[in-house]
């Protein structure tokens, strides 16, 4: 990522596991939604494997499944679909607990490789990234604040937080604004998300209510996608 870019906060990066958990993770998402970007942000020490490069892709299947923790270990591995050959790879160490953690990232497309669907089933956390939400865009790299609807739903005096906001916004904050609405209106992007303390995934206004109950239960499979 280039020094002169500003890394806008992904809501993801806040449920992602720790490296230090024993987890295989998979982030999904269409192209240029930022994937290869947010996970060196939220894993900056792990080793990065890219395997749009076919000389990276036939040095790689060239290792032998016993020497995978000691030559790649824990590492981000992007564009994985491409190298399907690594899933029973990654199986074969994980289930041999020789490797505790890795990061795939991938088109959405991999969730129909029958190598993934048959390998890694019941071992694999997968996190789908939407492009930009206006919350992302307006808050960039700062710490991203609840959405006003979402604070309204859950406040006990509505009319109260009401008269708290200011009834112009001016000047930076304006701008910054009306620079996110024009990027959305260009090249599209989702709705805020309003985090639930329960274990319902709904639909409310023009937000996607999610439940971190649901993504971090017992079952191996997160999907953090919306749903109607």
């Amino acid at each position: 990522m280039s020094e002169n870019l500003q890394y806008i906060h992904r809501s993801l990066s806040t449920i992602l596991p720790h490296d230090t958990e024993r987890k295989l993770v998979l982030i999904t998402g269409a192209r240029q939604t930022g994937k290869t970007t947010l996970a060196k942000k939220a894993y900056p020490h792990l080793q990065y494997i890219n395997f749009d490069s076919p000389e990276i892709r036939l040095r790689v299947k060239k290792i032998a499944t016993t020497n995978w923790p000691l030559d790649i270990g824990t590492a981000i591995l992007d564009e994985v679909q491409k190298a399907p050959e690594v899933f029973e790879k990654i199986k074969y160490c994980f289930d041999e607990q020789s490797i505790n953690f890795s990061l795939l990232l991938g088109s959405s497309q991999i969730l129909l490789l029958k190598n993934i669907r048959e390998s890694l089933a019941g071992r694999i956390w997968i996190y789908e990234l939407w492009p930009f939400m206006l919350q992302e865009l307006i808050q960039m790299d700062k710490n991203t604040a609840k959405p006003l609807f979402a604070q309204l739903l859950e406040s006990d005096s509505p009319l109260s937080l009401l008269g708290q906001q200011p009834s112009v916004i001016i000047d930076q904050k304006d701008t910054m604004n009306k620079k996110a609405e024009d990027y959305l209106l260009q090249w599209g992007g989702m709705p805020a998300l309003r985090y639930s303390t329960t274990s319902t995934v709904a639909f409310a206004g023009n937000e996607f209510i999610f439940s971190p109950s649901k993504i971090a239960s017992t079952v191996t499979i997160a999907l953090y996608t919306p749903a109607f």
